[in-house]
């Protein structure tokens, strides 16, 4: 321990591993706290959930609004699709759909409840903590597809990863630069854009922060970054991701979430409760 300097916090660098899903989330290069939040969730069916929320950093408190609106939203998802979904009776997309808004709103009230943090100094007007929001639940068909369905508010993104076939599934909610849509207590729309892909190959999903996607923007950049560092192991290629960002200059707080689109991965048993994203809130 040196004496003096700040110690590293349990949230600079965490890793989340769940059946076949896994994260990673990093402090970056810049910044002084990790504002991003990662929560997931692996489904008894072989499907997975995923949710990144990022932290507005120019909104003090936001590393505890962002982490504590992961985990509701997760827990709504995952609760919800435990209860209902089956590969052999799958929900309809306006099913999912209405899982999705009511996982937006668990997150949306999960921020709005937050108190201020500290204000850097007496002329700070900045406004109360916010986030961004991207969730994306993959449920496998029983003739042999993978159904994507992703909500999102903000800036964070989801891809599918497959070599030329790769895609954007979101679309980021920014004009001029700045956000139009988040999560907070002065958001001024919370209900999520929501799309839904029925995918017919395997892959990868892969859900993030802008502080990896801005330096693998379009969907091929992104599927030739996976295919540098691709693994069976997803921990491993989260790391590589992340640490990839960081090589080129990791301006940003880092999250990644992904899991391999294979019905021939083994089911994970569905826990809901909070342990699964067990971290620190203190920033």
């Amino acid at each position: 321990m040196a004496c003096g300097h700040k110690q590293p916090s349990e949230r600079d660098h965490q890793i989340f591993n769940d059946g076949p899903v896994a994260a990673v989330s990093d402090r970056g290069k810049r910044h002084h706290h990790n504002e991003d939040a990662v929560a997931i969730g692996a489904l008894a069916n072989g499907g997975a959930v995923a949710v990144i929320c990022d932290g507005v950093s120019s909104t003090p408190g936001s590393a505890l609004a962002s982490i504590s609106a992961a985990i509701a939203a997760r827990n709504h998802l995952v609760t919800g699709l435990t209860n209902t979904h089956t590969s052999q009776d799958p929900l309809t997309n306006s099913e999912v759909e209405a899982l999705l808004v009511g996982a937006a709103e668990a997150a949306q009230d999960s921020a709005a409840k937050t108190p201020p943090g500290k204000r850097r100094s007496k002329a700070d007007t900045a406004g109360p903590p916010s986030a961004t929001f991207v969730a994306t639940v993959a449920l496998p068909t029983v003739n042999g597809s993978i159904n994507l369905h992703t909500g999102w508010l903000g800036d964070s993104r989801a891809y599918w990863v497959n070599g030329e076939k790769s895609q954007l599934l979101t679309t980021d909610h920014e004009i001029g630069g700045s956000l139009s849509r988040w999560i907070g207590a002065d958001a001024p729309n919370t209900t999520p854009e929501i799309v839904h892909h029925s995918m017919e190959e395997g892959g990868r999903v892969v859900v993030c922060s802008d502080g990896l996607w801005r330096y693998a923007e379009t969907p091929i950049e992104m599927a030739e970054a996976v295919k540098r560092f691709d693994t069976e192991d997803g921990a491993d290629l989260a790391e590589s991701l992340v640490g990839f960002a960081n090589d080129n200059g990791g301006h940003d707080n880092i999250s990644v979430a992904l899991w391999p689109v294979n019905l021939s991965t083994e089911a994970a048993t569905v826990d809901t409760t909070n342990e699964k994203v067990e971290i620190a809130l203190d920033e």
